[in-house]
Order: structure tokens, then C-alpha cells, then sequence
């Protein structure tokens, strides 16, 4: 598509423009808006949701105050992130598991987190906990993931000592 001084260049013109766009585009110094978190309210949790590559870009709000809360992260591929935060103090789990094929848990999940202010790192993991053991979330305790291809990494926050885990 290219432009022209003789056709008008309208807003369905320029969707599927950019649509159609294959490379990366340089902003020279500007920010661009609106390509924060997606938000997804999980309420009632309870069961294992898997998710997919659509899933991509996805903030967790989770209240599992009624049952134990899975996810299971699909298979690796880079760029995918994901956003997960504790709406409920209960003691029961989230849980979200690193996969190989977006079923099988898998030993690729890497962490760095702050919980109960000290600092707590590990590697080699398959399953992310928030209110692991009969450890309570508070509510805000955070963690994220993102994955480079092959490994997902892991970042997080958590006030009660040990209620945040991977392992």
C-alpha cells in the first residue's frame, strides 16, 4: 500500500496500513499510550485455566478466597508476559505453572523476589505459589513472568514471609 495524492486516506485506509506493517517502527524520542496490561478480574476462582499466546499482555486479578486458583502458562515462546496479583487474604493457593507444551509442567521458571522485605531468588522450577502452605496472600502481592523462548523468568512482591514461593 502505498499513499497517493489522488485518494483520500481514511481511517479504514490507515488500519489496514499498519495492519499489513512488518517491521519495527522508530518513534524518534516519543512515547506511545495505551499499551499497558490488559486486566482480567478472576473471581470465584477455583480449576486451571490454560493459557495461550492471546493471553499475551493479560493482568490476573485473582480472588481465590473460595477455592485454590491454577494457571498454566503456554508453551514458551518469546515475548509472551504475564501479570498476576492477590485480591483475597485467604490462605488458599494460586498457583501458576511453567510448561513445556502449554500441559506439561516443566523445570524452566527463574525468579527474583522481595517478600516479607528480604530478598529471595531460584531456578529450576515448574510452579509459581502465592499462599503456599497455610502461608496467607495479602492483598497486592504481585508476580510477573516473562519468557525469553525457552525459560520463563519471574518477578514479584509479597508481604507474609514464604506465602510467595517458586518451586
Amino acid at each position: 500500500m502505498s499513499f497517493s495524492s489522488n485518494k483520500k486516506f481514511g481511517l479504514g485506509r490507515l488500519e489496514a496500513f499498519l495492519g499489513n506493517l512488518k517491521r519495527e517502527i522508530s518513534f524518534r524520542g516519543s512515547t506511545m499510550v495505551g499499551i499497558g496490561w490488559k486486566v482480567e478480574n478472576v473471581t470465584g476462582a477455583g480449576g486451571t485455566t490454560s493459557l495461550t499466546v492471546n493471553d499475551n499482555g493479560t493482568c490476573y486479578v485473582i480472588d481465590a478466597s473460595s477455592a485454590t486458583q491454577t494457571f498454566k502458562l503456554p508453551t514458551p515462546t518469546s515475548g509472551l508476559r504475564f501479570r498476576f496479583v492477590a485480591a483475597d487474604t485467604s490462605t488458599n493457593s494460586m498457583i501458576v505453572t511453567a510448561t513445556s507444551d502449554g500441559s506439561t509442567a516443566a523445570n524452566i521458571a527463574h525468579g527474583v523476589f522481595v517478600v516479607a522485605g528480604a530478598a529471595y531468588s531460584t531456578n529450576t522450577k515448574d510452579n509459581f505459589y502465592f499462599g503456599y502452605s497455610t502461608n496467607a496472600k495479602t492483598k497486592g502481592d504481585w508476580g510477573e513472568c516473562w519468557c525469553d523462548g525457552t525459560n520463563w523468568w519471574w518477578t514479584g512482591q509479597a508481604v507474609v514471609a514464604d506465602s510467595l514461593k517458586l518451586i
